[in-house]
């Protein structure tokens, strides 16, 4: 029995296929992993702003940390001030009132 040294035309048919569908998944691997550095790049410049986010988040809560305390020490200057102002008004009221009695 002669062997047949050319493959015959349906085994090249497949085999074309077969490179085809090889050469096509390559392609689609290519594709994707470019899609997916894409993607990577999306994603990181997302975690960027969201770091940011973070930063001027923590800046803005230190900041309110810092305003709420200078509130607080405006408060109690406040009440310091009241507290003069009561000591100076019971002073005068007191000196007016020597003043009434040494005018008796």
């Amino acid at each position: 029995m002669p062997q047949n040294t050319k493959p015959s035309k349906e085994i090249e048919k497949s085999i074309q296929k077969f490179w085809d569908v090889v050469k096509l998944s390559g392609e689609l691997i290519n594709s994707l992993q470019e899609d997916n550095a894409s993607l990577a790049q999306k994603v990181s410049g997302i975690e960027d702003l969201f770091d940011g986010k973070k930063v001027e988040y923590a800046a803005l809560t230190k900041r309110l940390a810092e305003l709420q305390a200078q509130i607080d020490g405006n408060q109690f200057r406040m009440q310091a001030v009241s507290a003069q102002e009561a000591q100076q008004k019971d002073l005068v009221d007191s000196l007016e009132e020597k003043k009434r009695q040494i005018s008796t």
